[in-house]
């Protein structure tokens, strides 16, 4: 496959060497809002989200909640939570 690279060049892309985890999703039990409900989420975001959570000093369920509230309706827990790690995760790599 090839790709075009930021130079204006293309280059070959060996899908061989990119790497897939092979996570399957896990569910786990929250409390948002009083109600309890469960999440599936691959190992991966779920260990990505407790340490983003840790560092805001707030419990994983409030962050969860929090997450919850700013979400758009069209979108749903789990996604809206993997879109936040990857968003989260972009900018700390960009800075």
């Amino acid at each position: 496959m090839d790709q075009a690279c930021r130079n204006g060049e293309t280059k070959r892309l060996n899908l061989m060497d990119l790497f897939i985890p092979n996570e399957q999703p896990e569910k786990r039990s929250v409390t948002i809002a009083g109600h309890r409900t469960s999440l599936s989420l691959e190992p991966s975001f779920w260990k990505e989200l407790k340490i983003i959570a840790d560092t805001t000093d707030i419990s994983l369920s409030a962050f969860i909640s929090a997450i919850d509230d700013a979400r758009p309706e069209t979108t749903n827990l789990s996604s809206a939570i993997r879109l936040f790690v990857f968003h989260h995760m972009k900018q700390r790599i960009v800075l």
